[in-house]
């Protein structure tokens, strides 16, 4: 069973980027989400516990997460949570939840953002058309968008599978290099 998450947070290390052993980008940072609640004696915001969460990316999302994610920023994140189990050095069994990434973005609660779309060529759906069966439209940027929805495709949907095992397999994930 794969558990979907969405957290809302601060980025709270620097974008760790590179390639897997396979040669696929991927990205990683840690993430914090901080409960607040309001006071009703003192009126005041109170931080309450603060949750930790790894989250890493892949192929294009991690390209982009690269460039426009640094320290401090307040992100948006959505994914599949999976809790690793590992012993530390004092014994003790830890748990660290990670979030293997299918969105991630500015939280506009707090700031503005200027969108800029990648400009890399995506693959076409096998249909042999547009994303989605479209007609085609002479404009490259609708490639991965199903016209129908507004759908974007990632180049895994559109191959409709998950990243290989041993490649960039969110298990014993390492940057190679």
């Amino acid at each position: 069973m794969t558990d979907i998450i969405t957290v809302r947070g601060v980025v709270a290390t620097e974008v760790d980027a590179g390639l897997t052993n396979g040669g696929h980008p991927a990205a990683n940072f840690r993430l914090a989400s901080t409960e607040r609640r309001r006071d009703n004696e003192t009126q005041q915001w109170v931080d309450r516990s603060t949750n930790w969460y790894t989250v890493k990316a892949f192929r294009h999302l991690a390209q982009n997460i690269g460039s426009s994610l640094r320290k401090g920023d307040r992100v948006v994140v959505t994914g599949k949570l999976q809790l690793r189990q590992w012993t530390g050095d004092d014994g003790r069994s830890r748990t660290n939840p990670e979030i293997v990434a299918d969105s991630v973005g500015h939280d506009l609660k707090w700031g503005t953002a200027k969108f800029a779309r990648s400009t890399e060529s995506r693959p076409v759906a096998e249909s042999g058309g547009q994303a989605g069966g479209a007609p085609e439209s002479g404009n490259e940027e609708l490639d991965s968008v199903d016209l129908a929805t507004g759908e974007v495709f990632d180049e895994m949907d559109l191959a409709g599978e998950e990243p290989e095992p041993g490649d960039d397999a969110t298990e014993g994930f390492k940057l190679a290099g």
